[in-house]
């Protein structure tokens, strides 16, 4: 949605009907007595709802959940590790594919659910001596960090899905590849693949950019700051673990890996991984960070975008997957979350857990995957404290009648220092440039005194006036929106048509 180059040269945003997520500078013009709140998702007490259990899984990995609505279906593709495959292929370079299997693969799964979970025993997808499995995809050396999409108009493709999957070629290593399937199971290969080669042993994930109508591949740079082998240098830091994204028009044509997003001052020293959504007017990334050696423990932060190239993280870097209870399956890690899935007022994320870090080992972990959720676009708070606060948005034009807010009281009631309870307080105002010119100013109707919604925990909440229910005069119109906030905070807003009465 940001380009703020178009918007300080004059030329306000345009949100059309999209969910406006009021967590940075690219929806917001300015705050005032106001603080961001990670929400922070609910774990599912039935975790883990899946571990590796059949005998060609060593381990699990690289959970990629949809739902299908057509068939009432969750639909899981994950990415299975043999670790026989693995060692051979790698450290002993013995790999002979028709012997070993494949290092990574491609497995199904599915739920009506989305936490009890089945694997089909599929024909025709044999794996070594197994006449029947819930492998999908193979690939030619590998089939790695699957990412499953509906395809995507213009890949003139009959098929419902689209996936991404990273593959060893004779083009090169690191093969970025794509398949089509209409059932999610029997997948049928591109036949212009590979579509890029040079990637890094990372979790790609391709996310169209509809602003700029671009592909952004996410991904790990191929040039970075540090070498290896300098006398008395760094040996313990892999200091290829950043995040990089490649631009393409079409998932054929994809620029080179560029660098967004290093480990700044409070970060831990490497990014392992970011896997990224796209969610309303912002890009959501679940970047998986690792601590130094010897343990190497994962952890799931947030990080967020308005342009997909330009990143951000909350300054005090709270975890937004901490690790479990001493007792749990995620006690010791977590990472690879695998994107969003929205049912109703309610959005999904699985993830991978364990109970300690890369360092202990690839086979044989006690490593599952989980489920969290939090309600709808609820990801970071704009807070205000108990004796109030504002919050202005960036100038937008009003694309429909109706203003929506999502907005959350902080902690039932907060109280102040003296631990009296200061009931939660809102109020929003319509501020606009006055047709002769001059500074933005108040519109008339539509001032916070004459606001009449109450403050309340509410994902779909209507703003009012007293002589106007909704921004009927406004639309097509570029306007400011002020927000007083007084231990309440709100999340995203949208403009919508009016509700039927």
């Amino acid at each position: 949605m940001m380009n703020l180059s178009a918007y300080c040269a004059g030329k306000p945003l345009q949100p059309g009907l999209e969910t406006v997520l009021l967590m940075d500078d690219a929806t917001v013009e300015d705050r005032w007595g106001v603080r961001r709140v990670l929400n922070v998702p609910h774990k599912d007490p039935r975790n883990p709802v899946l571990m590796p259990e059949m005998a060609w899984e060593d381990a699990v990995a690289h959970p990629n959940v949809l739902f299908d609505e057509r068939d009432g279906l969750f639909r899981m593709w994950y990415t299975g590790c043999d670790h026989t495959a693995w060692m051979r292929q790698g450290p002993l370079r013995t790999w002979r594919d028709n012997r070993d299997g494949q290092p990574y693969f491609v497995a199904y799964a599915e739920s009506r659910d989305g936490v009890r979970w089945e694997r089909p025993l599929l024909e025709g997808h044999s794996y070594l001596h197994h006449g029947k499995t819930n492998v999908v995809l193979l690939g030619r050396q590998k089939a790695q960090a699957a990412r499953v999409m509906p395809t995507p108009p213009g890949m003139n493709r009959t098929e419902r899905w689209m996936m991404t999957y990273k593959d060893n070629r004779p083009e090169g290593y690191g093969a970025l590849c794509l398949a089509y399937s209409d059932d999610g199971i029997n997948w049928q290969e591109d036949p212009q693949n590979p579509v890029f080669v040079g990637l890094q042993d990372t979790w790609q994930n391709m996310v169209f950019d509809p602003m700029n109508e671009r592909w952004l591949m996410f991904t790990r740079p191929t040039c970075f700051a540090g070498v290896g082998g300098v006398p008395g240098g760094p040996t313990e830091i892999n200091y290829k673990r950043r995040c990089a994204v490649m631009i393409g028009k079409t998932p054929y044509e994809f620029g080179q890996p560029r660098m967004v997003l290093w480990p700044e001052e409070t970060d831990e020293p490497d990014f392992d991984h970011m896997i990224v959504s796209r969610v309303g007017s912002h890009f959501i990334g679940f970047l998986g960070q690792m601590s130094a050696p010897p343990r190497m423990i994962f952890t799931v932060h947030l990080a967020f975008s308005g342009d997909g190239l330009h990143w951000r993280q909350l300054p005090d870097r709270p975890a937004y997957l901490p690790h479990g209870a001493p007792d749990a399956f995620d006690s010791g890690s977590t990472w690879d979350a695998g994107g969003i899935v929205t049912i109703g007022n309610t959005m999904y994320i699985y993830y991978c857990g364990g109970r300690h870090g890369q360092a202990q080992g690839n086979r044989n972990n006690v490593v599952g995957m989980g489920r969290a959720q939090f309600r709808r676009d609820r990801f970071i708070a704009q807070m205000g404290a108990h004796t109030g606060g504002f919050l202005l948005t960036r100038e937008m034009v009003v694309a429909a009648p109706e203003l929506v807010v999502n907005t959350t009281v902080a902690d039932g009631y907060n109280s102040d220092p003296a631990h009296a309870t200061v009931p939660p307080e809102f109020a929003v105002e319509i501020v606009r440039r006055p047709e002769g010119g001059g500074p933005p100013r108040p519109v008339p109707g539509y001032t916070m005194a004459e606001c009449t919604t109450k403050a309340v925990d509410l994902i779909e909440h209507r703003v009012t006036w007293k002589e106007r229910s909704d921004l009927s005069t406004l639309v097509g119109q570029p306007v400011f929106i002020r927000f007083y906030l007084k231990n309440l905070g709100i999340y995203s807003l949208r403009f919508q048509s009016k509700t039927p009465t």
